[in-house]
Formats: C-alpha cells, structure tokens, sequence
C-alpha cells in the first residue's frame, strides 16, 4: 500500500516497533513528500518537543533519589518514552527468581544510565537492547562500577553484527549485561570518558546511592563535556528545589534543522516557541553559529524568531558558488549537529571543515562514514577519522533529482538529507528513527504547509 503526498521528500515508511508515534507514521509502506522549498510562506511556528537529554536526566535522577515517577506525555521523544517504561518495569519488579530484563531498545543515554542505577537497586536485573546499542562503547563505565564492587557480568562478547558495524570502537558485542543489584559505597571514583561523555553523566545521577563525593574524570577536558555540565546543573537545582519539570525548555538540536531551513529561505522567517537563551543545551551553540550564514535569532519571553537578513539574491549568489563561503565548527562538544552541517553545506555550497568528531562513527549509526560515502557526490570530502577532521567542499548542488537515502535507523540522518528536498526528491528506506529524538518532525512539516496529505 502506498500513498503520495505532494513532490519533493518521498518517505517509505516500515512498520515501527516501538511505543508512540503521530498516526500517520504507523502506516505501512507509506510514500510521502515534501516540498520544502515553500517560497509563498511568510512565518511559520514549530512547537518543538521538549529537550530529551533533560527529560531523561530528570527522570533517572528523581527516581534513584526519592523513587518518584515523573508523569510523560504521550507526545516526548521516543528515548524519553522508553526510559519511563524502563522505570516503571524497574519499579514494579519483585520476583527475582530470574533476571528481570530491562530492554532500553536503541536508547544509547538509557543504555549507560541505567547501568549504575540497576547495579545499586537490589534485584536480579537484565540490561540489553538493539544490537547497534549493544555494540556501542560501554566498557569503562561498566570497568568503573566493578572497581566499587559492582555485580556486573557480561553475558558474552560476540563477534557479529555490531562488531561490523562500530569495530573501531567496540571490538566485541555485547548480548546482555547481568547485574546483581545491591548497596554500594564509593566515596571517589574515576571515570575515562574519551569515548562518551554519558559515562560520567550515569555516575553523577546515581552518586546519591552511591555515596559519591567526587568524581575524576580523564580526559580533560572530556568530549560533549556541555552534557556533564548539564548533568550537573539538573541535579543543583532538583536538590535545591529550584527545578521546575513542567517548564523544560524546548530541544535545541532539533531547532538546527530549522536554522537550516530559514539559512536557505531568505523569504522564510520562524518561531520557535520554549526555546531560551540562557539554555543548559550546549546546542544552543546553533544560534551564534548561523549568525554568519544571516540567521538572526530574536530572543524573546516565549522563545525565539529566526529571520534571514539576506536576500534571495544573495543566498542564491552563495549557493550558485558566485560567492564563496568558507566555515569551521570544533563540533567536540556539539557532534550531534554534524549530519545536518554537513549536508547543509552542501545545499549552501559552503566549504565546511568539521573538528572534533573522533566519536561520531559510535553514534546510533556509523555517521561519519555514511556522510562521506552519501555526499562524495556533490562534493570533495577530505576525512581522518584518527583526527577527528572532516572537510567538505562542494561542487554540485543536485537539483531535481530523485536521491534514494537508507535511514540506516538514525533520526539525524533522515532529518539531515531531508534537505536535499529543497530542489529534488528524496526517498527514504524508513522515517519511524526521527521519533527518537523529534516525534513531531513530519508532523511539523505537515502542520506549516511543508508537507501537505
């Protein structure tokens, strides 16, 4: 069964296999497009869902404090859904005559944060997930707790799919991880976060059961180090009573796909309600950044406006290369904007270097690969994974094409290619991933014209 849906972006949607996704999106085999390049629009306004890297820190963090379930929309990004299940399984377990099975799906944040958490709740406790999820670094962490007594077994180190997938990270995959949950103490522990950030973040949500007072953590500084500080920050002001939940600002990296979209429409300007200035999301770095492409953002008591001082000549002066543009991001502490930089570039023909993205190829997907593999098309890409460094320089702005793209099960990357629909049709293999992190994605665009049943 197939649907068309007006004539830029062409989804082919499979069936989800995880808990709440908008309607339209549990259709099997669904063809829909976009067209993005919507010249007659003057201001749209997206309700971005909340930040998920809050919501789940909170989540967590309440709990292992006070054992208090914090309520969850139906509406969240899907990794915050899957933790409040994973709770509530937790919360409800008494029979431990077998290991209760905490399946965190491909919920990497869960993955790590769950792992001190089980090992200081008493229990029998499974922990697994997708095997992508399994296959992503998680040993120094797991290292870390069996220092401090920790009952924790690994099931088996396999050579198999995930092996193939992140071998340069994670050289065996793991099946499960078994954890025999009881008191533990540890006043000081250490931490080497040079492959994930999240490692030190786990440690600091459970440090209330485990008694911890400091906590060293190499290198320094840390990779993605925004994301301990935001860690740090959420559990100041819960123990102060200074946090509000109700309140949790909208989510800055998902507001960089509409930086893009505004950089690439002079004619376009956007509000984009919760989202502050004075932001815990090291993301929200994105503002400052498009100030040189002439994305202004106008900051005000219920969000933020973006308006492209530039003109349609001028953005087309730049995209048709009479005007060369040249950017460098250090993306060390922000590697989650770098799909959509990258394939932004490109439609902009913007010659873009990239630093700081060693971790990238250990995210939900082997992101850095597959962007030099899907873009060498349309432009040169000069790569060192051991460096971190990534350089894109464009040649080729495709323009009323038919692109095929694989999701490759990667929300970023199905909203990063989904602008090559400013001037072609895109298609994908799947769309359910973008519910990780931005459930309302299609249904934003739907909602502004962009996508039109």
């Amino acid at each position: 069964m197939s649907q068309q849906i007006n004539k830029k972006i062409r989804y082919c949607e499979y069936p989800p296999r995880t808990i709440v996704f908008p309607i339209f999106v549990l259709t099997i085999f669904i063809l829909m497009i976009i067209d993005l390049r919507n010249r007659n629009a003057t201001q749209l306004t997206i309700h971005l869902n909340r930040s998920k890297s809050i919501l789940i820190r909170c989540l967590i963090y309440c709990y292992q404090k006070e054992k208090i379930m914090l309520p969850v929309d139906e509406k969240e990004a899907r990794d915050v859904q899957i933790v409040a299940k994973s709770l509530h399984v937790i919360d409800k377990a008494t029979d431990f005559s077998d290991f209760v099975t905490i399946d965190v799906e491909d919920c990497g944040a869960a993955f790590r944060f769950f792992l001190p958490l089980l090992a200081t709740t008493e229990g029998k406790w499974r922990l697994t997930g997708t095997q992508r999820n399994l296959s992503r670094p998680i040993k120094p962490l797991i290292d870390s707790l069996l220092e401090v007594g920790a009952g924790i077994s690994v099931d088996e180190w396999t050579s198999g799919e995930g092996d193939k997938q992140n071998s340069s990270t994670s050289p065996l995959a793991l099946s499960s991880i078994r954890i025999t949950g009881k008191p533990l103490h540890a006043e000081k522990m250490r931490i080497d976060c040079s492959q994930s950030s999240q490692f030190a973040s786990a440690l600091l949500l459970s440090s209330k059961k485990l008694g911890l007072q400091k906590l060293e953590i190499s290198p320094t500084p840390p990779p993605s180090c925004n994301y301990i500080r935001m860690t740090e920050k959420i559990i100041e002001n819960m123990d102060n009573g200074e946090f509000k939940y109700a309140e949790i600002e909208a989510d800055w990296s998902a507001a960089l796909f509409w930086y893009c979209y505004v950089a690439l429409n002079p004619n376009i300007s956007c509000f984009l309600p919760n989202l502050k200035n004075n932001s815990l999301q090291g993301d929200r770095i994105v503002a400052t950044w498009f100030e040189q492409f002439g994305v202004t953002s106008q900051f005000e008591e219920r969000g933020v406006k973006l308006v492209n001082k530039l003109t349609s000549k001028q953005v087309d002066e730049f995209i048709g290369g009479k005007v060369n543009l040249f950017a460098n991001f250090d993306l060390r502490n922000n590697p989650d904007t770098a799909p959509l930089l990258a394939v932004f570039a490109v439609c902009a023909g913007i010659t873009l270097t990239l630093t700081g993205i060693q971790n990238l190829n250990s995210k939900e997907s082997r992101r850095t690969d597959i962007l030099v593999r899907e873009l060498s098309s349309f432009a040169k890409m000069e790569y060192s994974e051991k460096k971190g460094f990534l350089k894109i320089i464009p040649h080729t702005c495709p323009k009323n094409r038919h692109l095929k793209s694989k999701s490759h099960n990667d929300h970023r990357i199905i909203m990063a290619f989904s602008l090559f629909a400013l001037d072609n049709t895109v298609e994908f293999d799947e769309v359910g991933s973008v519910n990780k992190s931005y459930p309302s994605f299609l249904n934003d665009l739907s909602m502004t014209d962009l996508l039109s049943h």
